[in-house]
């Protein structure tokens, strides 16, 4: 009855046999390295310190001019008013909170579809969302 279970052909035998060795090997590779002995000795990190103040001095791809990082709210949310119509997307990326790609993507809508009618048209542009069309709707006016 048990012989059912353990009759393999050639090819079978072989495969067993491969994969018991490969199990081998690796708890023998992970004793090994278990049990080698640690790293002793003091580092010396004063020329990566070094190199680490020069890189903190290279301006990094996000401090292009192209895509501004972070901009402060005005106390007065009205007081800066952005005509839809004929803001650039450089302009239109400084609103908090609305980023370089979304501002990208509104200019790209008014220059396929025209220019806004109304702040509610903004809605039409897949990249403004309920919650970011709230973020601009104080900062811009269609003229």
């Amino acid at each position: 009855m048990w012989k059912e279970y353990f009759s393999f052909n050639k090819r079978q035998r072989n495969g067993i046999i491969v994969l018991v060795s490969l199990i081998i090997l690796m708890i023998g590779v992970i004793i090994i390295l278990d049990n080698r002995p640690p790293v002793k000795g003091n580092f010396d990190f004063t020329g990566f310190k070094a190199q680490l103040a020069e890189t903190e001095n290279i301006p990094s791809s996000r401090d292009s001019e192209d895509i501004p990082v972070k901009m402060e709210r005005p106390k007065d949310p009205f007081a800066v008013k952005l005509d839809l119509n004929n803001c650039t997307v450089k302009e239109l990326a400084r609103v908090p909170g609305i980023g370089y790609y979304r501002a990208l993507a509104v200019v790209n809508y008014r220059e396929m579809h025209g220019p806004y009618r109304k702040t509610d048209d903004l809605l039409k542009c897949k990249a403004v969302d309920d919650s970011s069309f709230r973020i601009l709707k104080p900062f811009v006016i269609p003229e």
